[in-house]
Order: structure tokens, then sequence, then C-alpha cells
């Protein structure tokens, strides 16, 4: 029982261990729910998506209730017109000028449907079906170019806070020499002035290690800037810097989200054509009506109070059936205009193609000069610290100067430096490949 005990403990850490996020793809979760730029574009897509509905109720019934009350002399009363849904004409026209003021009254329930519109609606609800799309495809487009920001400034960051420790280690050297410089100024093996001259490289060691914790502060503010909230991390991944990809994984470029913005774009331009095709064709509506009237108008006498109420009920119903006659001839025009931004989108299409491609060939090549200048650069740390050591044991005997020892020390932190930009050029050409495949999950998932 204990054992197995033991094994389903084991089973539920490994899978806690796989399933645990780096910090990277934290702070990638968090920008794209805090920048604001990935919520504007949230906020878009949402907007595309209620057109949809919008589109719907234009085409619903219509009902309108109205109601209406004026007050006029009589002559003016009964042919009086408002620009309204009632025409307020009361009583027979009088016989003789009348300034007598009348009530006038009417209330009505209208309703439209538009019942028919042989295709028109349908290409307006595609339109915005494609649009939202087209919407969710520029928001895709957004965060991923935000996500490949971040993690360019995330990788410049991680490199910054390993320089650090190049010099912290630099400046515990130079410590360590100007202490030996003192002890052999001492024992009379060496000149007073060497001293003075480790005193200063003391200084430019601080200072080369002030500046790099300067870089590392500003690209920490810059990491707030893309993230888009206030929020404290450490840096945990630096060790991943070390442990290079062996391969980097090959993907179908084709999902790349550019490629498939362009694609929406296309169908977008190809949908304007379509609507524009469907507003030639003709449309059936349905009328239909119910109202009431009052008048203060009665046998050519005047009762001003009897407006108020009402004494006539009708109803009506109609269809109407509206034939855009010459719409034809002015959508040939747009259609031709809108034919043309169709052939531009794809155009634009075959270009990205073309590009990512090339960039594709590119970033395998970056990776393989940036492994191989890692081999170099990695050859010449050992040869800098073997000669760092050979020539501060020969200071210690005294057969060599000052300005050998930081000749040689020089080399060293020079060398050290440019292992660790090796390594970061290295990272930086993988998630150049991870941009131009349009795929930024398989370099996240090298950091766990």
């Amino acid at each position: 029982m204990r054992i197995i005990y033991f094994q389903l403990a084991f089973i539920l850490s490994a899978v806690n261990l796989l399933g645990q996020s780096s910090t990277l793809e934290k702070l990638i979760e968090k920008s794209n729910l805090y920048y604001a730029a990935n919520r504007a574009a949230s906020f878009r897509t949402i907007a595309a998506e209620a057109q949809i509905n919008v589109i719907k109720n234009q085409f619903k019934p219509q009902p309108q209730a109205v109601y209406q009350l004026n007050y006029a002399t009589y002559n003016n009363i009964t042919g009086m017109v408002f620009p309204s849904f009632i025409t307020p004409i009361s009583g027979p026209p009088t016989i003789t000028n009348s300034y007598t003021g009348v009530f006038g009254s009417a209330a009505a329930l209208l309703a439209k449907w538009e019942v028919a519109t042989f295709g028109y609606q349908k290409s307006l609800l595609e339109q915005a079906t494609i649009q939202t799309n087209l919407s969710r495809a520029k928001e895709r487009s957004q965060q991923f170019k935000q996500n490949i920001q971040l993690s360019s400034i995330y990788l410049d960051w991680l490199a910054a806070t390993k320089l650090i420790n190049v010099y912290q280690n630099n400046l515990a050297r130079v410590n360590t020499a100007s202490q030996l410089s003192q002890v052999l100024t001492q024992k009379g093996l060496r000149p007073g002035t060497d001293s003075a001259l480790w005193s200063s490289e003391i200084s430019k060691a601080k200072v080369l290690l002030e500046q790099q914790q300067m870089s590392v502060s500003t690209l920490f503010i810059q990491l707030q800037q893309v993230i888009g909230i206030d929020t404290i991390f450490t840096a945990a991944d630096t060790a991943m810097l070390n442990k290079l990809p062996s391969s980097i994984e090959e993907i179908n470029s084709s999902s790349h989200p550019e490629l498939q913005l362009l694609q929406e774009e296309i169908k977008n331009q190809k949908s304007e054509i379509n609507v524009l095709q469907q507003s030639k064709k003709p449309s059936l509506s349905v009328y239909g009506t119910g109202y009431v009237r009052g008048s203060g108008i009665d046998d050519n006498d005047s009762k001003t109070f009897q407006g108020l109420y009402f004494q006539r009920y009708n109803y009506g119903l109609g269809a109407q059936l509206s034939v855009p006659l010459f719409e034809g001839a002015r959508t040939k025009v747009k259609v031709q205009q809108q034919q043309q931004l169709t052939e531009a989108a794809s155009a634009d299409y075959q270009l990205m193609q073309w590009q990512l491609q090339k960039q594709i060939a590119e970033a395998d090549t970056s990776w393989q000069r940036a492994l191989n200048i890692l081999l170099l650069t990695e050859a010449q740390g050992q040869s800098a610290g073997f000669l760092f050591n050979a020539v501060t044991a020969r200071y210690k005997a005294g057969l060599v100067s000052y300005t050998d020892v930081v000749l040689a020390q020089q080399h060293l932190i020079q060398a050290e430096a440019d292992i660790e930009k090796s390594k970061w050029e290295v990272w930086k050409s993988v998630l150049y490949k991870a941009s131009v495949l349009g795929d930024l999950k398989f370099f996240t998932q090298l950091f766990k």
C-alpha cells in the first residue's frame, strides 16, 4: 500500500511539473489580458460579432406606436401637413375664413416588414460573418506581434541579467589582483604604483557593473510597458539560456497569423462584391396600420374640444415591391473598383508568402551561424581563462608587469561577455524562426 501511495504521489508531481508555465508564458498571458492594444483588438472583435445581430434586426418587423395632438385654426386644421407618420387632415374644408381654434388628434400602430430581399439580406449576413472572422484574425495578428516583441525584450533582459554575473566576477578578480599587488608591494616584489593602478581598475570594473545594472533596470521597465500592467517577477529563466535547443521544429507557415489575416481580407473584399451585386435585386415589403382619429370639426362647424377624443377607427394593409431600375448601371463601376481591391489583397497575400519563405531560409541560416559563433566564443573563453591564470601566476612571481595582467583580464571579461551574447544570439535566432513560422508556442515551451 505504501508503494502505491508513493507511485501516485510521483505521478501527480510529474503532471504538476509538466503543466507548470514558465515565467515567459505567464507574462504573455498577462499581456494578452492587460495590454491596451490587445484589449482594443478584442473589443473590436466583440463589436464585429454584434453586427450580425444588428443586420438581423434590420429585417425584422418594425412596429411603431404613434400619437399626435395639434391645435390650429379652423382654416388650417383641415389641410395642415406635418412631417410625421400621420397627416392630420380632419373634417370637410371650411366655406369661409374662420380663425377659431380647434383640436385634432390621431393615434396609430404602424408596422413594416421586408419579407423578401431576394438574397440581399443573406449577402449582408455573410459579409458580417466574414468581417467578424477578419476582426478575429486582426486580433490574433496583434497579439502575435506583441508577444514576439515581449519575448524579444524578455531575452534581452535575461541576457543583461546574466551579464551582471560576468561583471561581478570581473570586479571580484580585480579586487583579488589589487590585494595581491598590495602584498607583493609590501614584499618589495612590485612597485608601489601598481596598487594605485589596480585601484583605478577597481573603479572601472564598478562602472561597468553599474552600467549593466542600469541596462537591466531599463529593460525591466520596457518589459512592463509591453505587458501593460505593473508586475513583479524575477529572472527565473536565466539558466535556460545555457540550455540551447538542439533543433528547431518545422511548422507549416500557412498558419501564420499574417497570412490568415490576408486570407480573411481577400474574403472580405469578395463579400463586398457580392453585396453590391445583390443590391440590384428587388425587395418586397408588407405594411400594416391600425389608427384612430379625433377632430374638432363636424359638418362645417367647429367644436373646439371634440378633437381631444377619438371618433373614427380604421385599419389598412398593403404590400410594396421595390425594383431599383437603374441600380445595375451604378453598381457596375463599384463592382469593378472592388474587383481591383480584391486583386490587390491577393497580391499582398502572395507577397507575404514569398517573404515568409525567404525569411524561413534566413532564420535557418542565422541559427546555424549563431551556433558556430557560440562554439568559437566558448573556445575563445577557455583560452582567455587559461591566459589570465597563467599571467596572474607569472605576476605573482614577479615575471610580468601590471600591464600584462590587465590586458589578460580585459581579454577574459570580453570573452565571457561574448559567450553570453552568443547564447543570446542563438535564442534570438530561434525566436526569429518562431516569428516567421507564425507559432510562438514551440519557442515558449523551450523555457519549461
